[in-house]
């Protein structure tokens, strides 16, 4: 008998073994162990080329990369369509398998929800991998306008290992989360350390089962949670978009009138403040100091250690200058919102922000002919 039970023992933990999830050592993605061979040798096992964000079967990603590298040398800056290394639809609709999945639960699709302090980015997936979730990073990245603090969670199928039920187990803030915490970025560089991260990233660690019950099947969809940080001083060199620089009711305070030069300071919100107390454009930089080391000077700070002003220290400089301050984005089709408003209501300046910068608003009609 003692025997027998260790045969069964050992035909139970191989069993297991075989529902180990692990991850793909072409493309990175979690999979179950047997499984892998069946996916390395599929259409899915796919990576994202960083230079063209193709989806490349992972068998010819070397083999695509050396055709850039190829083009380079004969200086061809664009890799066109002409040149493209062939690829199979990944938009496919999802294994008859999961249909009813798919059906009943519609969140699994894409969405965006934008908010004021949180804005939710959701991308239904047909694989999930390192490259893949560095694409669509970049995607969020590209449409923050500020600083921001964000976590990645995913949706996945799970099926029960005795009945076959097949259960969906959905992204939320708490669970399945790529990150211990929500991680910061205020610029490119950060950026580029989180893509490092992942790029190192064991993905087979994100899937989670709620019990042993439950085998893994498959990602489904990938959610970016991105939070807004009012904390985060804005002041910066920067881009302004045509838009905002052809606004005729806009100064747009990106270099200075008497040299030509670009600011590199954190400046912005006192340049703004000159101009709203009379001071000339072409010759703001004496005022534009001076008003810095009043607030420098009433808020305890050194002026060497000023990086520029924050949402929430807007209400200090209300109380410290008495004026009043109405902050407002505008989109490419001059759509217009509020994003923060004063409790003083007299004296207002109004000012444009984007990104990591405020333009000085000399015309309000001029601006926008809608504001909220």
């Amino acid at each position: 008998m003692g025997s027998g039970t260790d045969i069964d023992e050992d035909v139970v933990n191989s069993h297991h073994s075989k529902r180990r999830i692990v991850s793909c050592p072409c493309c990175g993605a979690p999979k179950r162990e047997d499984a892998l061979q069946r996916h390395i040798g599929g259409k899915f096992c796919i990576k994202r080329c960083e230079i063209c964000d193709q989806r490349i079967p992972a068998k010819a990603y070397q083999d695509h990369c050396q055709e850039h590298c190829l083009a380079l040398q004969h200086e061809v800056h664009q890799y066109g369509p002409e040149t493209a290394t062939p690829q199979q639809s990944f938009t496919e609709d999802p294994d008859p398998v999961f249909s009813e999945i798919y059906r009943t639960h519609p969140e699994i699709n894409d969405f965006t929800k934008t908010g004021k302090t949180l804005s939710v980015y959701n991308f239904r997936v047909s694989e999930f991998n390192a490259s893949e979730v560095v694409y669509l990073f970049k995607k969020v990245y590209r449409q923050q306008k500020t600083a921001f603090k964000f976590n990645i969670s995913v949706g996945y199928i799970l099926r029960n290992n005795r009945t076959e039920e097949l259960c969906f187990y959905g992204p939320s803030q708490n669970n399945q989360l790529m990150l211990d915490s929500p991680e910061l970025v205020k610029n490119s560089v950060d950026k580029d350390k989180f893509i490092d991260f992942v790029k190192d990233l064991d993905l087979s660690k994100v899937v989670e089962r709620p019990t042993t019950a439950w085998s893994f099947v498959q990602v489904t969809n990938v959610t970016f949670y991105i939070y807004m940080l009012s904390g985060t001083p804005i002041g910066t060199s920067i881009q302004l978009p045509d838009h905002l620089m052809n606004n005729k009711g806009l100064v747009a305070l990106v270099k200075s009138r008497k040299t030509g030069k670009p600011y590199d300071d954190q400046k912005c919100f006192f340049r703004c403040l000159a101009m709203h107390q009379g001071s000339d454009p072409n010759s703001l930089e004496r005022k534009t100091n001076s008003l810095v080391h009043e607030f420098c000077k009433a808020a305890s700070i050194k002026q060497e250690d000023f990086n520029g002003v924050s949402l929430d220290q807007l209400e200090d400089v209300s109380r410290i200058f008495g004026v009043g301050i109405s902050v407002y984005e505008q989109t490419e089709d001059r759509s217009t919102s509020t994003v923060w408003r004063s409790i003083r209501e007299d004296n207002i300046m109004h000012i444009n922000m984007f990104e990591n910068h405020f333009c000085f608003i000399h015309d309000l009609e001029k601006y926008s002919a809608l504001i909220p």
